[in-house]
């Protein structure tokens, strides 16, 4: 053990004063190395230069240094969000196909699933302003710890009454006024029961996929959601359409084998994802960013703190899925093909949203990042260029739609009621998706910054005290219909939209970053309140290269070590040791610089006594 240390202190002398060594890596500048994405790229290498950048037109001269981190990162999340969408696009379409009915069960299902799905992915959405603003500050141990949080905690709370809700989805929306036949209910309530079989699948992967997002590594949601595209466009033509005849005797399941091609398409998915993550390219070890499952994830304090900042943006994605709920049941009191219409529409919502979130994303990991930093003018710079193409991506979204207008229903349906209805009130949806670009951009701003509930005030004070009652009045006392909801639904995401770009732009970003500081310093506490109970409990198991636990006790590394831990230079903070009155510090921060190894090796020894002391419980 002496030998050791002796050899990562002397390599560390060669590598120079300012340089820190960890795990046989030199960490320049006594900066750790950020984490890199599949491609081998620094993740958060910023061109590769540290001088000041020149001054152009308020963005500090890192407008295209932004920009391209920013498109680096928001496109694959895009295609990530994408894969979700076209799965359900895929599935309308051959569904669709087969009939008036089996298109409106199917999207009064979708309806209920996607209204109540949207809590688990809202509270899921925590990871990223807390991985994010973790992974800034160097926190990595907590970075996988929140990943466990939120594996276990939305699967108890949510998981068992989205089985009853899905059970029932045509029941339920029949009895909120949608008007429906007993046979699109029954299938309806079908559709629900048979789409159990991919929700715990896609609980899962939301969550390895907001881990890797907030850590800025994307490849692998990229390439493995673009493939299993494919894979339901494949499957829905065996199950559904019975492969067009090409094999005698086999006509397919029909209506019912939607759910189960996209069911068998998300298992695979998250065999997938965790597969590239965990034993094969071993992202939790390599970058250390991994600790062992444990009991930490019961901890109060953890789950608090998790649900105090995810059940603010679950509110806030459920006030907006739900406000669609609310009008697919408004238009069916209009009538069935009003229905087949609405959920037309918002299944084109949902396919072009991902351009949205991907720039939402983009925007609040970034934010978060550059907070835990406590790079105020860094975070600034952000949201500025965020702004920007924001507002970039509203006029593309918006003038894409617009253009497809008239196509659009031929996507699900042959027929001409529908796609007649689709063609006149898709330029409508063109423009509420153009405000709706501004809000999420603005709320990506706000999140990054850890205040969620004030996206929810401005979307319960939009979309349902302006937006639907403003819908319900065109569309059914006025008599304005189909048209009538969807105007009332563009009043409301204007005030929306408006109230969230006036909060993000009245930002103080000095005080969000003292915010974000003091949440690191309680984080850091509990984390050594923690860490002393279990060192006083026998510690934990150590994780395999899938992430599982395995026997033994662990350190915070995940090496094998009864209840001794291997001091290292990743768990020992070089330099003298801060007294009370000091604040805690993250990272490899030094007073001074280190000229001496033999110093290096005196202090250490005075600290931890003699060589073997060095294992000792700390």
């Amino acid at each position: 053990m002496a030998a050791d240390l002796s050899k990562a202190l002397l390599d560390e002398a060669e590598a120079g004063p300012d340089a820190v060594v960890v795990g046989g890596r030199t960490l320049n500048g006594g900066k750790p190395a950020r984490l890199s994405d599949a491609s081998g790229s620094d993740a958060d290498s910023d061109a590769g230069s540290d001088k000041e950048p020149k001054t152009c037109c308020g963005f500090a001269g890192s407008f295209a240094d932004e920009t391209n981190r920013m498109v680096a990162l928001a496109w694959p999340v895009a295609i990530g969000y994408l894969s979700t969408s076209a799965m359900t696009t895929v599935d309308m379409g051959f569904v669709g196909h087969l009939g008036k009915d089996e298109l409106a069960a199917m999207s009064v299902s979708n309806v209920v699933m996607m209204g109540t799905f949207a809590v688990s992915v809202g509270i899921m959405g925590s990871l990223g302003p807390l991985c994010s603003q973790a992974f800034g500050a160097q926190q990595y141990n907590r970075v996988a710890t929140w990943l466990q949080v939120s594996v276990v905690w939305p699967t108890l709370l949510f998981f068992p009454p989205m089985v009853l809700i899905w059970c029932f989805a045509g029941e339920i929306m029949t009895t909120l006024g949608v008007q429906s036949t007993p046979r699109v209910t029954e299938l309806a309530d079908q559709f629900g029961r048979f789409s159990l079989l991919w929700l715990w699948p896609a609980m899962l992967f939301n969550a390895l996929s907001m881990w890797l997002e907030s850590m800025e590594i994307v490849w692998p949601i990229t390439i493995i959601s673009i493939f299993f595209i494919g894979v339901n466009f494949l499957l829905n033509w065996i199950l559904v359409a019975g492969m067009d005849g090409a094999i005698d005797g086999w006509e397919g399941m029909g209506f019912l084998g939607s759910p189960v091609a996209t069911a068998v398409s998300k298992v695979l998915q998250i065999i997938a994802l965790w597969a590239w993550v965990f034993p094969i390219c071993k992202y939790h070890r390599k970058h250390n960013v991994w600790r062992p499952w444990s009991t930490d994830v019961l901890d109060m304090r953890l789950v608090s703190t998790f649900l105090r900042m995810g059940i603010p943006m679950a509110l806030t994605e459920a006030v907006f899925d739900w406000s669609f709920e609310i009008l697919t049941g408004f238009s069916g009191g209009l009538s069935v093909d009003d229905v087949a219409v609405m959920g037309v529409l918002v299944n084109m919502l949902f396919l072009f949203q991902p351009l949205q979130m991907g720039v939402y994303t983009a925007v609040s990991i970034r934010v978060g990042n550059k907070l835990g930093d406590g790079d105020a003018d860094a975070a600034r710079r952000v949201a500025r260029v965020g702004t920007l193409w924001g507002t970039v991506c509203a006029i593309g979204v918006g003038g894409l739609l617009w253009a497809l207008s008239p196509v659009v229903g031929q996507l699900f349906t042959s027929e001409p009621e529908i796609l007649h209805l689709t063609a006149a009130t898709t330029p409508l949806l063109a423009i509420d998706m153009t405000l709706s670009s501004l809000s999420f951009t603005a709320q990506g701003i706000l999140e990054g910054q850890g205040r969620p509930e004030l996206a929810t005030y401005a979307a319960l004070g939009g979309n349902w005290l302006v937006g639907l009652p403003l819908a319900w009045a065109l569309a059914v006392p006025a008599g304005f219909g189909l048209a009538g909801l969807w105007w009332g639904t563009i009043a409301g995401e204007v005030v929306h939209s408006v109230v969230l770009l006036v909060m993000a732009s009245r930002t103080n970003w000095e005080l969000e970053v003292t915010r974000a500081a003091e949440l690191a310093e309680k984080e850091a506490a509990e984390e050594e309140a923690i860490e002393r109970a279990l060192g006083d409990a026998g510690g934990a198991s150590p994780p395999s290269d899938d992430g599982s636990v395995a026997s033994g006790a662990i350190d915070d590394n995940g090496d094998v070590s009864g209840r001794r831990r291997a001091v290292s230079a990743a768990s020992i903070e070089l330099g003298p040791t801060p007294s009370p009155s000091q604040p805690r510090r993250s990272g490899f921060q030094r007073d001074t610089p280190r000229n001496s190894t033999s110093d290096d090796v005196a202090m250490l020894l005075a600290r931890y006594g003699s060589g073997s002391d060095l294992e000792t419980d700390l």
